[in-house]
């Protein structure tokens, strides 16, 4: 199991962890103890910066050293050397396949994805690999003692750095506050948020897997719309 760790001059706050293990099949994790308090006033401008030199952070191709989990699900990182590339074949492809084995998406919907494939070749703006949390959602932050933001649970790999910001945007929880900071150290591509929806093809394939077939209405407008 995989954790984001502080990096040298990142001042991003990361909880250690001090043991895990599995009995059966079950997990337990075992983590540093974080007095939570009350924002500051800063948290957001904080919690914006601190992400945008997270992402700076780069390596020669996107992947990790070695595979790793999204919640309770395998996640694969084998590098590749282009994002479309490493985002079909190591994030949509296995949870379609998942998706198919358990028999929530029926074989026409796994092909109606595949259509999408093609595109997504030329689909993507080009950016280096970027060191990412990886499941950044609103409930692995926490306020810590100093009024400063908190990470946990990551899923960490390098990866588009829209793809962290678009998981962000899925479920909300973050002020817009944080996205003006962010843009304002490390600016984003021209017409991101077009390209959200894409990107959250692979959180919201997770929660199929995880939680049942009610997430595949989202998936198909964003086919809808995208692959028509």
């Amino acid at each position: 199991m995989v954790w984001l760790v502080c990096v040298p001059r990142t001042p991003l706050l990361c909880l250690k962890h001090f043991l895990w293990a599995q009995r059966t099949m079950r997990l337990f994790l075992v983590l540093h103890y974080v007095e939570q308090g009350a924002a500051s006033s800063a948290f957001w401008d904080t919690f914006g910066e601190r992400l945008a030199l997270l992402h700076r952070h780069s390596a020669a191709q996107f992947g990790y050293k070695q595979h790793n989990f999204i919640g309770a699900l395998p996640q694969q990182n084998t590098w590749h050397r282009r994002w479309s590339e490493f985002f079909i074949e190591e994030r949509l492809r296995p949870m379609l396949k998942r998706a198919r084995q358990a028999s929530l998406l029926s074989v026409h919907e796994v092909k109606r994805v595949e259509r999408l494939f093609p595109a997504l070749e030329s689909f993507f703006p080009d950016e280096p690999p970027a060191l990412l949390h990886g499941d950044l959602w609103s409930g692995n932050f926490l306020v810590g003692s100093e009024g400063l933001p908190v990470l946990f649970d990551p899923a960490v790999y390098f990866g588009h750095r829209e793809a962290e910001i678009a998981f962000m945007h899925l479920f909300g929880g973050f002020s817009e506050r944080l996205f003006e900071v962010y843009h304002a150290v490390f600016p984003l591509v021209p017409e991101w948020r077009a390209r959200l929806e894409v990107f959250n093809l692979y959180p919201l394939l997770v929660h199929l897997n995880l939680f049942g077939r009610s997430y595949w209405s989202a998936i198909e407008r964003t086919l809808r719309r995208f692959a028509p």
